[in-house]
């Protein structure tokens, strides 16, 4: 016997994954008024196929902080756990937590 399904509200909106892109540039270098360089965020709740995709201007963990705050947190329920990818964007995050301890 099988334990039973676990309702979607369980879950859904339980992880949530963040993916850094870029700099991904189009048009021509030589006209800089044509020329654009761009950093995305992109963040998926994985139960429920919801992802929004964000421009950034830099990837820094302030950055990235604090678009996750404004552009996702207060918008959607609250994940009990976040995956990033394994970029250097945290690795200031990562050594101030580490200071900390």
């Amino acid at each position: 016997m099988l334990p039973p399904k676990p309702t979607p509200e369980i879950i859904q909106w339980c992880a949530l994954c963040m993916h850094l892109v870029g700099p991904c540039e189009f048009g021509n270098k030589k006209k800089p008024e044509t020329h654009i360089k761009l950093h995305c965020l992109i963040m998926i709740d994985h139960a429920t196929g919801c992802f929004e995709v964000f421009e950034i201007r830099e990837k820094t963990a302030n950055v990235i902080a604090n678009w996750l705050e404004i552009h996702w947190l207060s918008r959607h329920p609250w994940p009990t756990e976040i995956a990033v990818d394994k970029g250097t964007e945290f690795a200031a995050e990562v050594s101030e937590l580490l200071k900390n301890d």
